[in-house]
């Protein structure tokens, strides 16, 4: 399934998509960020609500090299944000 992300944290993440998804599931991610060239992974993530379109995750599992590299990008955003 693809979406598109909104919401990004470090604990977490919205998603809007065509597919539903039920509350309690768990879902593996790859999501794609600009100026990396891997998406970050999300080994485990929690479902933790749901409406037609869009969800919300909640990450459990994040590899060590994914979390660096989403912190760095959480990082540069919040750069960005405050210029």
């Amino acid at each position: 399934m693809q979406g598109t992300t909104f919401n990004l944290s470090r604990g977490g993440c919205a998603i809007e998509c065509g597919i539903m998804v039920t509350e309690g599931e768990t879902v593996s991610l790859e999501i794609t960020v600009p100026g990396q060239p891997t998406p970050i992974s999300v080994e485990l993530g929690r479902i933790c609500w749901a409406t037609r379109r869009e969800f919300g995750v909640e990450f459990k599992v994040v590899p060590g090299d994914s979390k660096q590299r989403l912190d760095a990008f959480l990082l540069e955003v919040a750069k960005r944000s405050a210029s």
